[in-house]
């Protein structure tokens, strides 16, 4: 029986309750008495020291942690070399954070030398905008030569389809018996050529239907080729011209021919053939090449006048919507390099509060060590849950411990 006394009386001193006459406690130590750190003690020891002495219930765990955040906060007020250190830590945060600022004004500055940049090519474009606009005068005027020239041109070409389709069809079908000598119009314009033609045969037709379309072609031809540059447009061009003539000089011979055989039947004596030298004589001749040629080179110059005022009514339109599509993409692209320097400045405008808050902390007389009192509130709680599973504690109470402890810890890191 004295073995069993001493033991129980060992056990009673292991958790017996040591009041220190000279500790200063804290409201949270004062409430649960005695409940001190003893000298040379761990912080697990005092955890299942504290454990034992409340039979580790619920109620007491969330006390008896914060008693251990007090200490260590004590403790580290009092260690000069730990507010040192600490304060040295804070200071060097904030040079990192000074020099994450510097980078960030550099880009910052970067991005705004881009928007300025962007913003000229804006109001540059924007000038130009406006002087096209201010031509809205001269632009009119293109578009009421096109209307002009436009109506010639169609007229024209009605008239080189008629004189062509008659034309070929006098020099080529057409009999000599149906020319009146005295009616040179007529034997030019042949009112019934294309259902003369028509009851003759489907080629006689097609050939007189399809010839004033080769004219009509080549002199689209010559407006393409005006529109070339060098030497080369003024050959082609030339050529073209040259074909035209020899093809109408070839329908006024045979017409006037023509006219010249039927002259020589209501005359009495002997009468050469026909021939060129005898064409380039008879006012007959010049009369059709003047009449087709002349026609189709007034016809090709309005053309082509025409295709250049039509191109100078849609210069101006054409280069202000190029102007304002380019404008949208340039403001785009400012919008975002724009929207680039607002999150810049965001971002050092939180980070010198960051150092605002910092100084703060250093100008404090205290500065902690979060990361040790979490190691010795951690070594606290290990002491505890020791005393917990000794004792078979249920593991609904650990649990319930564990979810307290995480709690704290959780407040105290954030």
């Amino acid at each position: 029986m004295p073995i069993e006394k001493t033991a129980i009386s060992k056990l009673k001193n292991l958790f017996a309750i040591e009041e220190a006459p000279d500790a200063k406690l804290s409201p949270k130590e004062s409430s649960i008495k005695g409940n001190v750190k003893r000298t040379g003690e761990t912080y697990k020891q005092w955890g299942t020291r504290w454990a034992g002495q409340t039979n580790a219930t619920l109620e007491a765990l969330t006390p008896a942690l914060q008693v251990v955040i007090y200490q260590q906060k004590r403790e580290q007020s009092e260690d000069e070399q730990v507010q040192a250190l600490e304060k040295e830590k804070l200071r060097a945060k904030i040079n990192q954070i000074d020099n994450d600022i510097s980078q960030k004004e550099s880009n910052r500055s970067a991005e705004q030398e881009k928007a300025d940049r962007l913003q000229a090519r804006i109001d540059e474009h924007e000038n130009e905008l406006s002087e096209l606009k201010a031509q809205n005068g001269g632009n009119h005027m293109s578009k009421i030569n096109f209307i002009i020239g436009l109506s010639i041109t169609f007229f024209l070409a009605i008239y080189l389809f008629v004189f062509y389709s008659s034309a070929s069809y006098s020099a080529f079908f057409r009999s000599s018996a149906s020319i009146d000598v005295d009616d040179i119009g007529g034997a030019i314009f042949y009112p019934h050529a294309i259902t003369d033609a028509l009851n003759t045969s489907m080629l006689e037709l097609m050939l007189i239907i399809l010839m004033p379309i080769v004219f009509l072609g080549l002199g689209y031809l010559v407006h393409q080729y005006t529109q070339k540059s060098g030497v080369e447009k003024y050959i082609k061009t030339f050529a073209i011209y040259a074909i035209t003539f020899v093809f109408d000089a070839l329908l006024a011979y045979e017409i006037s021919k023509k006219i010249y055989n039927i002259e020589i039947l209501t005359k009495l004596g002997d009468f050469p053939a026909y021939n060129v030298g005898m064409a380039f004589e008879s006012p007959e001749f010049w009369i059709i090449i003047f009449a087709g040629f002349i026609a189709y080179v007034i016809w090709g110059l309005v053309f082509d006048f025409t295709m250049g005022a039509y191109a100078d009514s849609r210069s101006n339109k054409s280069q202000i919507e190029r102007l304002k599509r380019a404008i949208e993409r340039l403001e785009l692209k400012l919008n975002d390099v724009k929207d680039k320097i607002q999150n810049i400045n965001q971002d050092i405008t939180t980070q010198r509060n960051e150092i605002c808050r910092i100084m703060s902390k250093i100008n404090d007389t205290v500065s902690y060590d979060i990361n040790k009192i979490a190691q010795e509130l951690n070594n606290f709680y290990q002491g505890w849950l020791g005393y917990m599973t000794l004792v078979n504690k249920s593991n609904e109470e650990i649990t319930k411990s564990k979810e307290a402890f995480e709690s704290l810890c959780k407040e105290l890191t954030n």
